[in-house]
């Protein structure tokens, strides 16, 4: 039987943990081949040690670059091109994020949020787009945030850059559909990953709070997230462009408490 994604080749930035992780995963259990893009240059070894022990070497390959680095970033694509011909749907995953009270919130630690979350899912896409543009296809997922559309406290440049990443997400849409390029956004709310983990670790949040305010009353799975990111990849999916799909157990309808 033929898999939803059977050859497709496929970039996932932050792929070594966490969302990222779970999405290769999934494209790989569909049939595509994946490179895992990290700044965690161990963390790919091993991603990629244990996936392609279970997929196969040849479809998994890494590399240790930042996605704020325009070099890094075009390793990657010469990379995939040289092993595969191309590039076929590109998730941006890769993100970082501090709490801290504005007045607190030194220019630093702004712009690095905002160069990570926003600048460098423009860059990878920018790159990306061009060799899905000449072959006349591509999707791009763009990861968001609930915060990318709701505000809280302590969490402003984050904030900022997911609903940055929004409006890049729309305008890049608008822009490259008659390309055949689709761009995509997913909103999750708190997910199970390592970088949440310490933040409750830290009682930065409760998760009473956070499983209070979720109609569902849980966190989210990453692979949940991972499922829309590699359904939006899909043909099922084509004519789905220029959207923000939520991921969030309802917390983004909730207007109750």
């Amino acid at each position: 039987m033929r898999q939803d994604h059977d050859g497709a080749r496929v970039i996932v930035t932050g792929g070594a943990g966490g969302i990222g992780l779970a999405t290769a995963n999934r494209f790989l259990m569909a049939g595509a081949r994946v490179c895992l893009f990290d700044l965690a240059g161990d963390a790919v070894t091993a991603a990629c040690e244990n996936l392609g022990s279970r997929f196969g070497s040849d479809r998994v390959s890494g590399i240790a670059g930042s996605v704020c680095v325009s070099s890094d970033i075009e390793r990657a694509l010469s990379t995939v091109t040289a092993q595969w011909g191309g590039v076929d749907a590109l998730i941006n995953a890769a993100g970082v994020a501090y709490a801290k009270r504005t007045v607190n919130l030194d220019a630093d630690d702004w712009a690095r949020v905002v160069e990570v979350n926003l600048t460098g899912s423009f860059l990878f896409a920018r790159a990306a787009a061009r060799s899905m543009l000449a072959q006349g296809s591509g999707a791009i997922v763009n990861l968001t945030s609930i915060y990318g559309r709701r505000g809280a406290p302590g969490i402003a440049a984050y904030s900022a850059s997911k609903a940055g990443v929004i409006g890049l997400t729309r305008a890049l849409a608008v822009e490259w559909a008659s390309g055949g390029v689709r761009v995509n956004a997913v909103a999750p709310a708190y997910t199970r990953t390592p970088m949440i983990a310490e933040i409750l670790e830290a009682g930065l949040v409760e998760q009473e709070k956070i499983t209070h305010r979720t109609p569902q009353a849980r966190l989210i799975e990453p692979e949940e997230v991972a499922a829309v990111c590699t359904y939006l990849c899909s043909d099922r999916a084509s004519a789905v462009t220029g959207e923000v799909i939520g991921v969030d157990g309802g917390w983004n309808a909730n207007g109750f408490y």
